[in-house]
């Protein structure tokens, strides 16, 4: 429960930055893809066996995703549903590829967060430190 909820005050407050254009370096905060690699590993490292590391990851993740899309599609975006689904396919065909990217993504970083408690396998932190290290590069 405490994945589910914590990824989705995660996936809104990521959206809700990006909509503050008021205050652009928020809008660059919101565009990092390294805290969502975090969010996934932080799971993974409270768990006690690999199974679970991986399922929590994907929940967590998949939960700031839905919030994230709820967020986009909201009235606080400007935007009205008004019954129609075309707004809300139209998010999640633009969207396929992040979407795709944390199917691959959520098991994996909760995998090594579980390595990392279990084993201070160094290739987690490598993984992890390389992501928040070398994204301004990318």
């Amino acid at each position: 429960m405490i994945a589910v909820i914590s990824g989705a005050v995660f996936g809104g407050s990521d959206q809700y930055l990006g909509s503050l254009s008021a205050i652009p370096w928020l809008t660059d905060v919101s565009l990092l893809s390294a805290p969502w690699l975090l969010l996934p590993f932080i799971f993974g490292c409270t768990q006690r066996s690999s199974r679970r590391a991986v399922i929590i990851g994907c929940v967590a993740t998949t939960s700031a995703l839905v919030a994230y899309f709820v967020m986009t599609l909201s009235p606080m975006e400007g935007v009205h549903l008004n019954g129609s689904v075309a707004p809300v396919l139209g998010l999640l065909r633009s969207e396929s590829k992040v979407i795709a990217g944390g199917v691959v993504i959520a098991p994996l970083y909760g995998y090594l967060g579980y390595r990392w408690r279990t084993n201070r396998a160094w290739i987690s932190a490598i993984l992890v430190g390389g992501a928040i290290c070398l994204e301004p590069l990318a």
